[in-house]
């Protein structure tokens, strides 16, 4: 074989090699570490937490909507571990474990700055905060999810920096963990089935 057909094969092999690259970034890329029925049910929590907590006040309604968030991010693994292994796909592998990962350093920036706030006695301001941060950990994991999951981060930082101007809003959190994880949750299930 000469020289221009085995130039020709190799630039034939390479295209053919970075078409396959590209669909497997593509894949990686767009997964859905939870389904939207998931979400929907997180989002259920976060109705029960806003009524459950109307009438708390300081550490009693940090308490009660802190109580509620962990019950939402235990369901939230439960049913995203529980997803991954029906699909058939490894939690330890790709887009699905950078997706969590990519949540942890605000989870653990909103304890720490809870801490902070109730120390200072400026637990009015906690709702921008959470919804804030939370915000912030969704866009950043949205990069390796499907677009809508930072469509809903982009929510959550709207409330957050409204709930800057309105603190202590009670309805500003049932708007966010309440109502925007239910409508993405039903938004994500009927893209995942069209």
């Amino acid at each position: 074989m000469n020289e221009t057909g085995k130039l020709y094969r190799l630039d034939e092999r390479a295209g053919i090699d970075l078409k396959l690259i590209r669909t497997m970034m593509e894949q990686a890329v767009q997964v859905v570490p939870m389904p939207g029925w998931g979400i929907f049910a997180v989002g259920v929590i976060g109705v029960l937490a806003s009524f459950f907590t109307r009438n708390l006040q300081g550490v009693d309604w940090v308490a009660g909507w802190t109580g509620c968030a962990v019950v939402a991010v235990l369901l939230a693994l439960f049913i995203s571990s529980w997803h991954i292994r029906t699909t058939g796909k490894s939690i330890y592998v790709g887009g699905v474990t950078r997706f969590w990962l990519n949540l942890l350093p605000g989870f653990v920036s909103a304890g720490v700055l809870t801490w902070l706030f109730i120390q200072l006695d400026q637990i009015a301001y906690l709702p921008a905060l959470w919804l804030l941060l939370y915000g912030v950990s969704v866009t950043a994991a949205a990069s390796h999810s499907i677009p809508l999951v930072r469509w809903m981060g982009l929510g959550f930082l709207i409330l957050g920096v409204v709930s800057v101007f309105a603190p202590a809003s009670n309805l500003a959190m049932g708007l966010g963990f309440g109502g925007l994880h239910l409508v993405f949750g039903l938004l994500i299930t009927r893209a995942s089935h069209d």
